[in-house]
């Protein structure tokens, strides 16, 4: 299909599936990331209607080139070429679970009508690298980072965010302030910097690490013991405090890594 925003209202851009509902008895709602709309609402008909053709195409974790229909309330899909389902994600119930938390970070952390092309594409690598990994952790951190830093949301590490002065040591990390406090700006700012919480030079390390890595190298980031358990919740802990709620499908990452132990494999 070749791209035309103009002809009748249609409208074509790369989208990936973060999440379907129904809508009436065979029509379903989805929602998209897409590079030149950000996200978007939509409905599709008749999805649910046996032999639908686009049904099965428009599935979570679906991502290709989509035609739509702007209409005035509401987009519609009417067409669409698969790039991929990323179907090994389907195949293993960890790809599954990180999967569906970044989907759910994306709808949360993205705005309607706000297009970041390169944060769409960053997404795509992310399922690539999640799809291929033999230990899931490492590119789920780095979706999560990549998330938070496209919203232009990503806590400071490199140094404390009340003096400015690297922490060679141990810290504390702090949600509200949004970044790693020194021992002596902890003390002082206890009361004022709400909950805080230990990180250690590992964990800071790592983080960095992850931030620093491009997706296809992700996997070497080899984080073990209580530095995987510090980082994975550090970040969640974060996250909850930004959006004033803890994502729903955190829950199920959670219980997926306490089920694991140090090192998840799978």
């Amino acid at each position: 299909m070749e791209k035309d925003n103009t002809a009748m209202g249609l409208y074509q851009t790369e989208g990936v599936v973060l999440h379907k509902r129904p809508a009436g008895e065979y029509d379903k709602t989805v929602v998209l990331l897409t590079e030149s709309d950000g996200l978007v609402h939509a409905l599709v008909k008749g999805a649910l209607r046996p032999g639908s053709k686009l049904g099965p195409l428009t599935e979570p974790l679906s991502w290709g080139l989509f035609e739509l229909f702007r209409g005035k309330t509401q987009d519609r899909v009417t067409g669409c070429e698969l790039r991929s389902s990323f179907p090994r994600i389907s195949e293993s119930y960890s790809r599954l679970v990180y999967a569906a938390y970044l989907c759910e970070l994306e709808m949360l952390f993205s705005s309607q009508r706000d297009p970041d092309p390169e944060a769409f594409w960053f997404f795509v690598s992310t399922l690539k690298a999640l799809e291929t990994a033999d230990d899931c952790w490492s590119p789920a951190r780095r979706g999560e980072i990549g998330i938070l830093e496209f919203a232009g949301l990503f806590p400071v590490f490199e140094e404390c965010v009340a003096c400015g002065k690297e922490v060679p040591g141990e810290a504390m990390f702090s949600p509200e302030l949004g970044g790693i406090l020194c021992p002596k700006c902890a003390g002082t700012l206890e009361l004022s910097a709400g909950e805080i919480y230990p990180v250690s030079p590992g964990s800071r390390k790592t983080v960095l690490h992850l931030r620093n890595s491009a997706l296809a190298d992700v996997h070497r980031v080899n984080a073990q013991g209580s530095v995987r358990d510090e980082v994975g919740k550090l970040l969640r802990r974060y996250i909850a405090y930004v959006l004033g709620s803890r994502p729903k499908s955190a829950v199920l990452v959670e219980k997926l890594e306490e089920r694991a132990g140090p090192r998840s494999r799978r």
